[in-house]
């Protein structure tokens, strides 16, 4: 006896038999859908975790380069400070010259 023919005798058995396979086909649908779903969201999560890592990394590098920036702001203020000093000497130095040079031609 076939299948056909049992269901066509029995159209009642044919339909059970149809909603079975179709909520199967249905139950493993969703199911695939479900798994893509997961699946992008842990990939989701990766990047995400990923870019954190990146914003903290740029975070880093920027807070350095301020620091960097900052010590060479002081040693710049230190180097304009000698460089008024050495032209203070320089011109204390002069004016002496300049006195001993009116001295000597005295």
């Amino acid at each position: 006896v076939s299948t056909q023919s049992t269901w066509e005798s029995n159209p009642s058995l044919a339909s059970v038999s149809d909603k079975k396979q179709l909520e199967e086909k249905r139950r493993k649908f969703l199911h695939e859908i479900a798994m893509q779903d997961a699946k992008m969201m842990q990939e989701a999560e990766i990047r995400e975790a990923s870019l954190l890592n990146d914003m903290r990394e740029a975070d880093q590098i920027i807070r350095d380069a301020l620091l960097r920036r900052q010590r060479a702001t002081c040693e710049l203020e230190n180097l304009r400070k000698d460089l008024m000093n050495n032209r203070m000497l320089l011109q204390e130095q002069q004016a002496a010259i300049m006195s001993g040079a009116i001295i000597l031609e005295i």
